[in-house]
């Protein structure tokens, strides 16, 4: 109980003894953008990539073709009543 509220005590804990056995630690860190990893980088040929109409597709996937009323269906899911609830403050 002692320790407990000493915030710079508990972080030098973890980072020295706790995230070191835990946690495998690597030297180099290695990342990709969802526009890396649905390019060419890792598959010379890809059947579909998706999600939520983006122009953020892989530039070798071509430029992004909306369905007709596709932002209408995802405006009216986002904004149903059975999903949200709004109340004025």
């Amino acid at each position: 109980n002692l320790l407990k509220d000493q915030a710079k005590v508990i972080e030098y804990y973890l980072d020295q003894f706790v995230f070191p056995l835990v946690m495998e630690h690597h030297h180099e860190k290695i990342s990709a953008s969802g526009q890396d990893l649905g390019g060419e980088m890792l598959f010379s040929r890809r059947l579909g990539f998706s999600g939520t109409p983006s122009d953020l597709l892989p530039e070798e996937l071509g430029q992004c073709q909306y369905d007709e009323g596709v932002d209408g269906q995802i405006l009216d899911f986002l904004t149903s009543e059975s999903i949200v609830s709004s109340r004025m403050l």
